[in-house]
């Protein structure tokens, strides 16, 4: 009659050459699922690597997956190990399905990106004042402007502009409801960085058949605290405003 033995196993290097045997010990050490055992239930202490096959159902527990990373099951979590504020992956690929951000912002390619996007809009909600001077979007109108957050772009109702709070590249969009009366000229739209123009159009207004809507856009860069308008005049001579509904856009693009 055979009796029961103690089973073995084999340690071996990273080379695959073997180191040593040793007495498999009941609660220590587990057998893998795919070679018909239990799997792990808890891990922990693993070193510089990993290689995660198929687990137990219920492992527990925190587990150091490499040197400098923490992966907790219970929560799902990956945090730096103790004394370290940062996970250095460089010169590495992580794959990751089905991401979730949930800080409000987060860095690529060294560029702070607020997520989402930084954006500021104005409306005229009434008409603005007749003049022939160049004016700024909304002169004399009531406004009304959404900004995503106010740490990032402003509207100024005084000056009728908006103002930048970070640097970046930034994007100008305008439908602008513009009444001529029945006059008929070159009204000229300009988008401006701190007064200075970066980009003029000089569509005509046939004023007898007006109101008549008109669309500006364009791709701007602006440093912190920099305002950001956009200015109408028509000839220099002929009276305009903008009529209730005009829109103006902001938003940054990087």
């Amino acid at each position: 009659m055979v009796s029961d033995k103690t089973p073995l196993f084999v340690e071996t290097d990273e080379a695959g050459n073997v180191t040593s045997f040793a007495e498999f010990v009941s609660g220590t050490d587990v057998i893998p699922q795919e070679l018909g055992g239990t799997g792990a239930t808890s891990v922990s202490g693993l070193g510089s690597s990993i290689l995660v096959g198929e687990l137990a159902t219920a492992v527990s527990g925190a587990a150091q997956l490499a040197t400098g990373f923490i992966f907790n099951p219970g929560t799902g979590s990956i945090t730096p190990e103790p004394g370290m504020t940062t996970i250095d992956i460089t010169g590495k690929s992580l794959i990751l399905n089905a991401l979730t951000i949930k800080d409000s912002s987060f860095t690529v390619n060294g560029t702070q990106c607020p997520v989402p996007l930084p954006f500021g809009y104005a409306q005229c909600d009434s008409a603005g004042t007749d003049s022939t001077d160049e004016q700024n979007f909304g002169l004399g109108a009531t406004i009304t402007n959404i900004v995503s957050n106010t740490d990032d772009i402003t509207w100024d109702d005084t000056n009728k502009y908006f103002v930048v709070a970070k640097a970046g590249t930034y994007e100008l969009l305008a439908n602008l409801v513009v009444d001529a009366g029945a006059q008929n000229e070159i009204l000229t739209v300009i988008a401006k960085v701190n007064g200075v123009a970066k980009l003029t159009i000089a569509p005509r207004v046939y004023g007898s058949v007006g109101p008549v809507e008109r669309t500006f856009q364009c791709v701007l860069t602006a440093t912190a605290g920099q305002n950001v308008s956009l200015t109408l005049q028509m000839g220099g001579t002929k009276t305009i405003h903008l009529d209730e509904g005009s829109t103006y856009r902001i938003g940054r693009l990087k």
